[in-house]
């Protein structure tokens, strides 16, 4: 049977998503999160995807991108995912072809993707394409109907009693400069998040699509630590395709008010206001050297699940 290997188009959306649930049922995806994301990328990003049909049905996709978080012109992120019923014809082969010829007008140095460690078909599938581990992120779940924040009290007080207040973006919006300040906070925390590039500032206009317009923004579980009317710490969930399920987005406290345990009761109050608000269970992946949070996280009830490996290959 021949397939046929095509550009996307904004009518795939439900069919390649749906491909893509099948190829990671546990990290499920809506057709609105890929159209909002691609709408909202910024200009200087260059990417494609690419569909592979069989007898007029989506059976795969590719794409290439560069990386908003750590941009660089030269540097493409690679991802290629066919369904499970339509493996071993040569689908995901071509598929990649596609992507390596179609970058190459860029000339790019690197090209980077992830593949989960007990993924074997997917490790052995990349090694032979000349990609090598780069980092590895692990990835942990908590339960949070079973989560009791009661056991957190302390930590919770330890904030108050340094005169600072754990508030949600639904509390502090009406501030004035709330969304500069919003953003200037998840700017120098992401900054500090470990990555093989450079974090890559964003605008506040990008800022504020990527973020306040997402349709999985919780604005009552995005929670900010204050000290008086400026937030030194930021901690968020975000809603996932998976019903009940929670994402752990980034969390991280300016530099000089670390050590003091504010990340700590950030997640404790971002965990509660989860629970009340009926949510069972959120995943997060942190940097397996970054013991400071993984730790933080182990405290708090987190269980580590399979590592994910980021992977690469330097071209030049």
């Amino acid at each position: 049977m021949t397939h046929l290997i095509r550009d996307f188009t904004g009518k795939d959306y439900e069919a390649v998503v749906a491909v893509h649930n099948a190829v990671y049922p546990d990290y499920e995806a809506k057709p609105s999160d890929w159209r909002h994301w691609d709408e909202n990328r910024e200009a200087k990003i260059r990417w494609r995807r690419f569909v592979a049909e069989r007898n007029g049905a989506v059976v795969g996709w590719a794409s290439f991108a560069n990386s908003a978080w750590t941009f660089h012109p030269r540097k493409f992120w690679v991802e290629v995912g066919v369904h499970p019923e339509h493996r071993g014809q040569g689908i995901g082969k071509a598929l990649y072809e596609q992507v390596f010829e179609s970058v190459a007008e860029f000339e790019p140095i690197v090209l980077r993707s992830d593949v989960r460690e007990d993924n074997e078909l997917g490790r052995g599938y990349s090694e032979r394409r000349g990609y090598r581990v780069d980092q590895r992120e692990q990835e942990s779940m908590l339960d949070i109907e079973a989560f009791d924040p009661e056991p957190f009290a302390a930590d919770l007080k330890r904030a108050s009693d340094q005169g600072i207040a754990l508030r949600s973006w639904t509390e502090i919006k009406d501030l004035p400069d709330a969304l500069g300040k919003f953003h200037r906070i998840g700017e120098e925390a992401g900054a500090d998040v470990p990555s093989s590039d450079p974090h890559t500032p964003s605008s506040l206009e990008a800022f504020r699509k990527r973020v306040l317009e997402n349709p999985n923004f919780l604005p009552d579980l995005n929670i900010l630590a204050m000290d008086g009317d400026e937030p030194v710490g930021i901690s968020n969930l975000w809603k996932e395709a998976t019903e009940g399920r929670v994402e752990t987005g980034l969390t991280g406290v300016r530099r000089e008010y670390r050590k003091r345990g504010l990340a700590t009761a950030m997640k404790v109050h971002a965990l509660a206001a989860a629970k009340a608000a009926g949510y069972k269970a959120t995943i997060t992946w942190n940097e397996e050297n970054n013991r400071g949070m993984l730790g933080i996280n182990q405290r708090l009830g987190f269980e580590f699940r399979p590592v994910w490996l980021m992977i690469e290959n330097v071209l030049d």
